[in-house]
């Protein structure tokens, strides 16, 4: 949860409240199980409320059961795990980009 605000057409200021509801569920990068790795598959809903009334204004979402948001999302880690930073860093997949920046971030240069 978080407080945020709005400011209306007479530039009045009106409080909102930010909820995420994340989901989340492991994933298989590719059927092969000999060369796959798993990653987690995120999706949920961010509703911005107005605290005074309780009204939801927005609702934004993404479904954890779409099947084409699962396979959009592989595709982009496959495409992480081709790209010259998977070759460089002799990653597996994309599933970890954070482990792959503090890869980078360490190789020693003279070595």
């Amino acid at each position: 949860m978080q407080l945020t605000e709005k400011v209306g057409d007479r530039q009045n200021v009106q409080p909102r409240v930010l909820l995420s509801i994340v989901q989340e569920m492991r994933s298989r990068l590719t059927a092969d199980a000999g060369t796959s790795s798993d990653f987690f598959f995120r999706g949920g809903c961010t509703l911005i409320v107005d605290p005074i009334t309780g009204r939801v204004d927005y609702a934004i979402r993404k479904r954890i059961g779409s099947d084409s948001r699962l396979q959009k999302e592989r595709g982009f880690r496959m495409g992480l795990r081709d790209s010259l930073s998977g070759l460089y860093l002799n990653a597996t997949s994309g599933a970890d980009p954070a482990r792959a920046l503090a890869l980078l971030h360490s190789l020693d240069p003279e070595g």
